[in-house]
């Protein structure tokens, strides 16, 4: 079983059948602060489902990738936070298990194609899938893109995939910094190539590129 759901059992109900309720995520991540909420232990907690939609409107994003779809929790917020403004999900479930749950046009993982044309990008994949995502992003990410990427740790012990995913990132020299939720997180932007962003949102693409 991958790495992302080796530890839990599948929730019996998962968020494609219906949204339950919240729980406190100390359940889940004990050393976790007063006040994060998740839906169980392999769900994100609400608060980065929440921002990751956030940062889809504020950006006016055109395109969002997102990988780990899984039980759908960001994935819905997404989709809710790009109709207003026209722009598209292309979502990514590297699990078969998963895959075979969601109501969308899944693929298994994004391309360095792809990752270009992608104004904003959320990891949440199987851990191998995710750290080599992360480095594709890096090398096919057009300048001023940004990367939002879950589990990065905070608190998390050196031997678990979360200190994993949060040394890959610093290794590739990603501009950014580290997020506070209990899971951690990682907010990034593609600097190489960066030159001052038009008022009106993210540049547009180069010569080349896909649009």
């Amino acid at each position: 079983m991958p790495a992302k759901y080796a530890e839990r059992p599948a929730p019996r109900v998962t968020g494609w059948d219906r949204e339950p309720s919240t729980t406190d995520e100390r359940n889940f991540t004990t050393h976790a602060a007063l006040g994060w909420q998740a839906w169980n232990g392999m769900s994100p907690e609400q608060e980065f489902c929440e921002f990751a939609a956030t940062m889809a409107r504020v950006t006016g994003a055109r395109i969002v990738i997102e990988t780990g779809v899984g039980q759908g929790y960001t994935t819905r917020r997404l989709l809710d936070a790009l109709r207003p403004h026209g722009g598209t999900l292309l979502a990514f479930e590297s699990d078969a298990m998963w895959r075979g749950k969601v109501p969308l046009d899944l693929g298994d993982t994004p391309t360095g194609e792809q990752l270009a044309a992608a104004d904003l990008t959320v990891l949440d994949s199987d851990v191998p899938v995710r750290l080599a995502e992360i480095a594709r992003w890096r090398t096919h990410a057009r300048a001023g893109a940004l990367l939002l990427v879950h589990d990065c740790g905070n608190g998390h012990a050196d031997d678990t995939p979360h200190a994993q995913i949060r040394e890959h990132i610093e290794s590739l020299g990603i501009a950014g910094r580290f997020l506070a939720n209990p899971r951690g997180g990682f907010l990034g932007i593609q600097s190489a190539g960066l030159r001052q962003l038009p008022r009106s949102g993210f540049l547009p693409p180069a010569a080349g590129e896909v649009a």
